[in-house]
């Protein structure tokens, strides 16, 4: 790393929004149900504190997190878990600080990479960009149709076809959407299997429930495996369901607790 830089290793937290006081001083009321403990969506816009449940689930998921994060880094840097967390403790470092503590390999710029490390250099032969390794295919040299596997990515909150709330964003994942990629995916007679990417906390319950028949129905003619991202919950959970095989890494935040609904009244805003 650049020798006046800063190693911010100082642990993980969370930090929640609430509005219920900003919304009261301006004559907003947010009317909204849930069904389930641990369903505190909703919170953001009906409290001014978070409640004991949300507290619960957000302590487990960090604690879970950082269990993750620190075996993660203890294995890579060859110290046990214990060294870490203590290290962890006196963050965060500066680029000399860190190089000591053995957090990182050395101490230098771009440019000097080819005196630092020249057999490493020599052996690699050539630099290889982020965006050219990213961008790299196999090139195969052959006559033969090769059979394909289609991608879907279903990034993004669950909502309605063309319905925006105050949630929505433009990433949404939306029926039609769904059914206009598996349609593609299709078109192509060698496709032979689909992978959806999933990555999405859910959102209207009707919508999933369109885009898990989309899917299923789909799914007993031709494979289709999930490959959940960072977060797998609620409607994003239930539509994964209609794959035979799924894949998740140990940090998917993914299930189904819950659901919860209803309307911001505007009546007496001021």
């Amino acid at each position: 790393m650049p020798p006046v830089s800063q190693l911010n290793l100082v642990g993980l937290k969370a930090e929640l929004t609430f509005f219920a006081g900003t919304f009261e001083k301006i004559g907003i009321k947010a009317e909204l149900l849930k069904i389930g403990d641990y369903k505190t969506a909703a919170e953001t816009f009906t409290q001014d504190a978070s409640s004991e449940s949300n507290k619960i689930q957000i302590n487990r998921l960090l604690d879970n997190l950082y269990t993750q994060f620190v075996s993660d880094i203890a294995e890579g840097r060859s110290i046990s878990n214990a060294e870490l967390k203590t290290l962890i403790d006196q963050g965060p470092f500066t680029s000399v600080e860190a190089l000591n503590a053995g957090l990182i390999d050395g101490v230098g710029y771009l440019d000097e990479l080819k005196k630092l490390y020249p057999d490493e250099i020599k052996r690699s032969k050539r630099e290889v960009t982020l965006n050219a390794y990213h961008s790299d295919t196999l090139v195969i040299d052959s006559w033969v149709e090769k059979p394909i596997i289609s991608v879907i990515i279903a990034q993004g909150e669950v909502q309605p076809n063309g319905q925006g709330s105050m949630f929505s964003k433009k990433s949404d994942v939306t029926p039609g959407l769904m059914k206009s990629a598996m349609r593609q995916a299709l078109r192509n007679r060698n496709t032979k299997a689909i992978l959806l990417r999933v990555n999405s906390p859910g959102g209207a319950a009707l919508a999933g429930e369109e885009i898990y028949h989309t899917f299923e129905k789909k799914s007993s003619k031709i494979p289709l495996t999930i490959s959940m991202g960072n977060v797998a919950a609620s409607g994003g959970y239930y539509f994964a369901m209609a794959g035979k095989t799924l894949f998740a890494n140990k940090s998917t935040i993914t299930g189904s607790i819950g659901i919860f609904g209803g309307k911001i009244d505007l009546s007496e805003l001021h």
